[in-house]
């Protein structure tokens, strides 16, 4: 599936197509923060997951 099945708006920018003309014209110090927050996600949600469920099941 991709983005067309979703309808979510594309932006060329969003896609990385800055990449394609020279690696220089992509910005690196945003692409790190944007890959360490994807790492983060996952773990994150995660927790408070984790921390929720047992939050309710204490309280039912």
């Amino acid at each position: 599936m991709g983005l067309k099945e979703w309808i979510i708006p594309q932006d060329k920018q969003h896609l990385g197509v800055g990449a394609t003309d020279k690696l220089s014209a992509v910005r690196w110090g945003i692409a790190r923060k944007i890959v360490g927050a994807w790492i983060l996600t996952i773990p994150a949600s995660a927790v408070m997951s984790f921390t929720a469920y047992f939050i309710i099941s204490g309280i039912f």
